[in-house]
């Protein structure tokens, strides 16, 4: 959030992941999603977010993660809510920390996912 924002302020991303922190590391998809400032009293984010995976094995799936996103804390989880693609009705958490700071707008975050996918059931039932 840019310095100045205030409680309920809102900003949208459409963000680059890549493989490592470096930036000469892999792309491999877009972090799109919303985050709002939502305590009045401390550095707190609600985040809504889609990680688009566009490169390896996951090609064109993709995760959906919400939750509370505390900046000032060292490892924040939020909630891996669902997916799509191969990633279809995902579950887990992701932790994530500060990385580095860039400027004041611009962090770098390392996102560390534990989801995991049921597997299909694709018995058919006999009469």
């Amino acid at each position: 959030m840019p310095a100045g924002s205030r409680f309920g302020d809102t900003t949208a991303i459409d963000d680059l992941l890549t493989e490592g922190l470096g930036v000469e590391s892999e792309p491999v998809g877009r972090a799109q999603g919303t985050y709002m400032l939502a305590s009045l009293r401390e550095p707190v984010l609600v985040v809504s977010m889609t990680v688009v995976l566009t490169a390896g094995p996951y090609n064109g799936s993709a995760l959906v993660v919400a939750g509370r996103d505390s900046v000032l804390d060292e490892t924040r989880e939020l909630a891996v809510v669902g997916g799509t693609g191969q990633l279809r009705r995902a579950s887990g958490h992701v932790l994530w920390r500060t990385a580095r700071l860039e400027s004041a707008v611009h962090w770098v975050l390392e996102l560390d996912v534990h989801a995991s996918v049921p597997a299909d059931d694709t018995r058919v039932a006999t009469q």
